[in-house]
């Protein structure tokens, strides 16, 4: 399988590389650009990638009508080598990141290290926007790219809100989220938005170039789409990992414990032993691909929901619906510190198997 870097924008990323790179090219470019779409679409590399064009001394067009930087002028050498001096980046960091910076940007590269429960803090963004008030020493505008940039915290968003509300003529801002409802209205309503959520056209071309980059058949990519919740590098990633065995494996613990041929409160421990939360994660992906096909004939697709699909065919509505409820409880109860995980598995699985 292959694992060679990626090269953006991907396949299902073009018409909206289209639309900005045309934008950049008429010089009609937004200011502050919100870019949103679930995890694992991509965004990050999209932007990256995006940047790198608009900061190009010398952007050109492909042969194929795409446009692209030219790779040869100075900022494109800045970008390769990680270091542009007109390009920042800030995101959450880790602690142990905190401890070895000096400030809160990133110049240049965008740092890998995130920690999922840090917020942007109002010191990062003092930090951006002194950078933003600075001249660019390339003459192609200076830019800034939040990542995660649901999470600014109220000081933080509001001390955003007021560059974006007088903004630099030679600054551009990227706010890149996976929750832009989390954003403040009133930067949402300043900023122009675009999203790369993937629509049927997008997924099957995902679908394709996963086949490709992997080596996988339509029916295993089809069921790792359905377990990364449509995000294609996520999907990537379980394919990479070969996890198709294992999540085989899950489907058929699943089965079986409809069958009753595994106990559930062993199931429960050793999921509990395990870490429950992926096994949770793939179930509500599961049951939603499921009650979709049952209830409006959705279309169905690979190996893993149709075996489902004939063990839940007796399930009236009303106990298929309150099984999900319970589902979507337990997911919502997991992360609280009091919560008992191996009790809330084994009341799961224990309405699983007498469903």
């Amino acid at each position: 399988m292959s694992s060679a870097p990626l090269t953006f924008p991907l396949p299902w990323q073009q018409r909206q590389w289209q639309r900005l790179t045309g934008l950049v090219a008429q010089q009609r470019l937004p200011h502050a650009v919100i870019l949103s779409g679930s995890e694992g679409c991509g965004k990050s590399g999209f932007v990256e990638a995006l940047v790198g064009y608009l900061l190009c001394c010398a952007p050109q067009i492909a042969a194929e009508g795409v446009a692209i930087p030219c790779g040869q002028c100075d900022s494109c050498r800045f970008m390769a080598a990680g270091n542009h001096t007109d390009l920042v980046w800030l995101q959450p960091q880790s602690k142990a990141e905190e401890e070895r910076s000096k400030g809160y940007l990133d110049v240049g590269m965008v740092r890998r290290e995130i920690d999922p429960q840090r917020e942007i803090s109002v010191n990062g963004v003092r930090e951006l926007i002194d950078f933003l008030g600075l001249s660019a020493r390339l003459g192609r505008g200076k830019v800034a790219v939040l990542l995660h940039s649901e999470r600014l915290n109220y000081n933080a968003a509001n001390a955003l809100l007021k560059t974006l509300e007088e903004p630099s003529a030679s600054a551009t801002l990227f706010l890149v989220t996976s929750e832009p409802d989390r954003l403040l209205p009133t930067i949402r309503s300043r900023c122009q938005h675009y999203t790369l959520q993937l629509d049927s056209d997008a997924l099957a071309q995902a679908a394709a170039w996963l086949q490709l980059q992997s080596g996988a058949t339509a029916t295993v990519v089809a069921d790792a789409l359905l377990l990364a919740a449509d995000a294609p590098l996520k999907a990537l990633a379980y394919l990479e990992a070969d996890r198709a065995a294992a999540i085989t494996a899950y489907v058929d613990t699943l089965l079986a414990l409809r069958e009753q041929r595994l106990n559930p409160l062993a199931v429960a421990a050793d999921w509990s032993a395990k870490g429950g939360e992926p096994h949770l994660g793939w179930f509500y992906l599961l049951m939603l691909a499921v009650t979709r096909q049952r209830f409006t004939q959705g279309q169905v697709v690979g190996q893993l929901t149709p075996q489902l699909q004939a063990s839940l065919a007796t399930v009236a509505a009303v106990p298929w619906f309150g099984f999900t409820e319970k589902l979507q409880l337990t997911i919502e109860r997991w992360p609280q510190r009091r919560a008992n995980r191996q009790l809330l598995l084994e009341e799961l699985l224990l309405s699983w198997q007498y469903l």
